[in-house]
C-alpha cells in the first residue's frame, strides 16, 4: 500500500502543531505496518519531516516560503500550483491531507477527482470559530480562516472517503455540514512514553510553571501572563519557563507584557524547542499552565501528563472528554481561580506528588502504537474494498 501524505500548509519548520505531529506519528506506525510512505509538500514542511528523524522518504513540490512571501502569498501559490500540476502518484494509493488548509486538501480532492481509485483520508483537527457570529474576533485574518475552511468542507464532503476527527464537537458539526457520520472517525493523538521515560533531568525543578504551545491568540497568552503576574504577586521568586514560536507579534506582546508588569526574573522565554530538550524542560518545571481557549484535543496536554506533569487547564470539553486524571479544570475566563489554584499546588508539593501519578496513570492510555493500528485497520478496510471492487 502507497500512503502519501500531503504536507503542504506549514509557514515555519520551527513550528509543529498537533496535526504535524499527529502526521508525522502515524506515518512511523503505518510504515511498520508494511505501507510505503511519502511525504509531499512544502519546503517548511520536508525539513519539518526531516527533522523528525523517521527516515521517511519526501517529495518537495513547493520552493516558495512563507517567510518570503506572507502565509496568505504562500498559500495562495501553494493552491494555484495544486490546481495547475497535480501530484504524480501512484495507482490505487492512499492520499492522507494533514490539515484542512486549504494547501493541503486541493492536492488531495485534486487526485481524487482525476482517478477516484485513490483512498482520500482528510485530518480535520480543529473547527475554525465563526467571526461572522462573533464567536471570534472579526478581521481578514479570522475570516479567511473561517471561509478557507467552509470550502475545505465542502471539498471533503463531495470526494473524501474518510475523515479523521479528534473530538465528539467536530464530529457533530461536519455531520451537520451534511456529511455521513459513516466516513467520519473519531481518532486520538498519542505519545511516546519511552521516549519521555528515557530523559532524566534530575530530582530538582528549575521551573515552577511551564507553557509549550504556538504563540497564537488561541493558546490564552494574555490569559498566561496575567495568571504568572497573580501568581508572584503572591510567590515573588515563583519562575515560568515559555516553549514556543509563533506570530512576531505575540513575541513582542509577551516581551512587552514581562517588561511591562516588571517580571523579567520570573519568566524564562525558550523559543522553539522540540524532541528531547523539550521534555527535558518539561521534567525540570513542577506544573503545566494550559489557559487555551479553544481546542479540538490537546497533544501538548499528553506530552506533559507522560512527564508526570500535574495540569491546569480551562474547563474545556474536548479535553475532558480525553483526560480525567492529573489535570485540575478551571472555570473559562476566570483567572483569578486559575492563578489560585496555580498556587495552591506550588504551596502543596503532596498534593502536587498526588497528582503526579494520575497524570503518568492518564498517559499509559495513549499509546502511538494502538493509535498507529486503529487508524491502519481503517485504510486497510478501505483499500482492500476498492481493490476487490476491481476484481
Amino acid at each position: 500500500m502507497n500512503i502519501n501524505i500531503i504536507f503542504n500548509s506549514q509557514v515555519s519548520s520551527l513550528s509543529m502543531g498537533g496535526g504535524d505531529k499527529i502526521g508525522i506519528m502515524l506515518a512511523s506506525r503505518w510504515r511498520s505496518k508494511g505501507a510505503n510512505i511519502l511525504f509531499i509538500g512544502c519546503d517548511e514542511g520536508m525539513e519539518m519531516v526531516r527533522r523528525s528523524n523517521f527516515g521517511f522518504k519526501l517529495r518537495k513540490v513547493s520552493f516558495l516560503k512563507a517567510s518570503k512571501i506572507g502565509v496568505v502569498g504562500a498559500y495562495f501559490f501553494r493552491m494555484l500550483h495544486a490546481i495547475l500540476s497535480p501530484f504524480p502518484l501512484e495507482k490505487k494509493s492512499v492520499i492522507y491531507s494533514s490539515s484542512d488548509f486549504l494547501p493541503d486538501v486541493i492536492p488531495a480532492f485534486r487526485a481524487k477527482i482525476l482517478e477516484p481509485n485513490h483512498i482520500w483520508i482528510a485530518g480535520f483537527y480543529l473547527r475554525a470559530k465563526n467571526p461572522f457570529t462573533f464567536e471570534t474576533k472579526l478581521n481578514i485574518k479570522t475570516i479567511l480562516y473561517f471561509l478557507g475552511q467552509q470550502i475545505s468542507i465542502f471539498l471533503m464532503k463531495k470526494a473524501a472517503d474518510l475523515i479523521f476527527v479528534l473530538c465528539n464537537d467536530d464530529f457533530k458539526y461536519l455531520v451537520k455540514k451534511g456529511i455521513s457520520s459513516r466516513k467520519i472517525a473519531r481518532i486520538r493523538g498519542g505519545i511516546d512514553l519511552k521516549e519521555i521515560e528515557n530523559i532524566n533531568s534530575g530530582e530538582d525543578k528549575i521551573y515552577d510553571g511551564c507553557f509549550v504551545g504556538r504563540f497564537h491568540e488561541q493558546k490564552g497568552l494574555p490569559e498566561l501572563i496575567k495568571v504568572w503576574h497573580m501568581v508572584v504577586e503572591n510567590l515573588p521568586d515563583a519562575k515560568l519557563v515559555i516553549v514556543g514560536w509563533g506570530a512576531k507579534k505575540w513575541e513582542l506582546f509577551i516581551k512587552r507584557e514581562i517588561e511591562r508588569l516588571g517580571m523579567k526574573k520570573n519568566v524564562i522565554l525558550k523559543g522553539f524547542v522540540d524532541g528531547k530538550e523539550k521534555f527535558e524542560i518539561m521534567k525540570s518545571s513542577k506544573l503545566f499552565l494550559f489557559p487555551s481557549n479553544y481546542e479540538s484535543w490537546g497533544l501538548v496536554v499528553l506530552e506533559a501528563l507522560g512527564c508526570g506533569l500535574p495540569v491546569v487547564s480551562f474547563d474545556l470539553s474536548p479535553l475532558k472528554q480525553n483526560f480525567a486524571k492529573g489535570i485540575l479544570y478551571i472555570p473559562l475566563h476566570d483567572l483569578s481561580a486559575f492563578a489560585q489554584q496555580v498556587i495552591k499546588l506550588l504551596e502543596d508539593k503532596d498534593a502536587r506528588e498526588k497528582l503526579s501519578i494520575g497524570a503518568h496513570s492518564e498517559a499509559k492510555k495513549f499509546a502511538w502504537q494502538s493509535i498507529g493500528n486503529e487508524t491502519f485497520d481503517k485504510i486497510n478496510s478501505l483499500y482492500m474494498r476498492i481493490c476487490y471492487e476491481d476484481k
